[in-house]
């Protein structure tokens, strides 16, 4: 496994790949590897000649000064973790390296799906991210690049983004990785403590029992439509029955049409949907989402 730390270092050996026309596979990644990740790299690995995995804690897109500095940063023991499942190349830059003194921000604007959930939370958020992704891609030029369902709306947007700006890098989905009690993996999972794992199994369930919920009066009443206020008591629902602890604190639990990811109070049969939802354990904020 080569490990590189300057643009220049990673267009030698991205250049040398493309002139052999070589298919390159990326997994973007701010480190504190998990399986999650690892599923991410193995993907790749599969499906391209060369994995390059970048670690990079992105500080333009945190809102939070103190999430930026509590975010987990284990150099050593991910280089560990990539060599074990024969990750190619690992793509480790510092600040300057990607934001140089000239570097200009770039203000997106595309899409609603910039400004509502995780982007009215976490102001800037989407647009920190889409700027490092664009120079990312930029330097890697990679055929496939690999994102986790478990972020799903950032997924979605880097979709569009790709789209909009006719992006030839291929946009791979890839489902998310769980505990056996339903958790998400997750960086932040390494910050809480058995109590607090114990009381965040709580998010999946809510999730999963709308679904169940839904699926019922589709298929059990024989409906196409669930009206706005039966969705309404149906999420009620779902989240008082797997949330009761003090602990746990929700800041949004809403369901948004995949086509155009507008939040949605109406549900229709032929249509998809995604529920996802953000909670506080503590001071540790969890995201997370399911199809329906």
């Amino acid at each position: 496994m080569k490990i590189v730390r300057t643009v220049k270092e990673l267009s030698k050996v991205v250049e040398n790949y493309k002139k052999l026309k070589k298919q390159i596979g990326f997994v973007p990644t701010m480190g504190s590897i998990h399986d999650g990740h690892i599923k991410l790299v193995k993907d790749s690995i599969v499906e391209n000649d060369l994995t390059v995995c970048s670690i990079f804690v992105n500080p333009i897109q945190f809102n939070n000064l103190e999430d930026l500095e509590n975010y987990p940063r284990e150099e050593k023991t991910d280089f560990i973790k990539l060599r074990k499942v024969f990750c190619d190349v690992v793509f480790v830059p510092d600040e300057a390296e990607i934001y140089p003194e000239d570097f200009k921000k770039i203000k997106f604007r595309f899409s609603n799906a910039l400004s509502i959930l995780e982007g009215e939370k976490r102001p800037g958020h989407f647009n920190g991210v889409l700027n490092v992704v664009k120079l990312l891609f930029e330097f890697i030029k990679p055929d496939r690049a690999y994102f986790g369902e478990k972020d799903y709306q950032q997924l979605w947007i880097i979709s569009k983004f790709k789209t909009r700006f006719n992006i030839p890098t291929e946009i791979k989905s890839v489902v998310t990785v769980r505990s056996k009690n339903g958790l998400a993996l997750s960086s932040r999972n390494k910050r809480m403590n058995s109590k607090q794992i114990i009381i965040a199994q709580a998010v999946y369930k809510a999730l999963t029992d709308l679904r169940k919920k839904v699926k019922f009066y589709f298929n059990q009443k024989n409906k196409n439509k669930i009206e706005k206020n039966l969705l309404k008591k149906i999420k009620l629902e779902s989240v008082g029955n797997a949330i009761s602890s003090n602990s746990l604190k929700i800041e949004y639990f809403e369901i948004v049409d995949v086509e155009n990811f507008n939040i949605v109070d109406t549900l229709f049969l032929e249509k998809k949907y995604r529920v996802l939802i953000a909670v506080y354990v503590g001071k540790i904020r969890l995201i997370d989402n399911i199809s329906i």
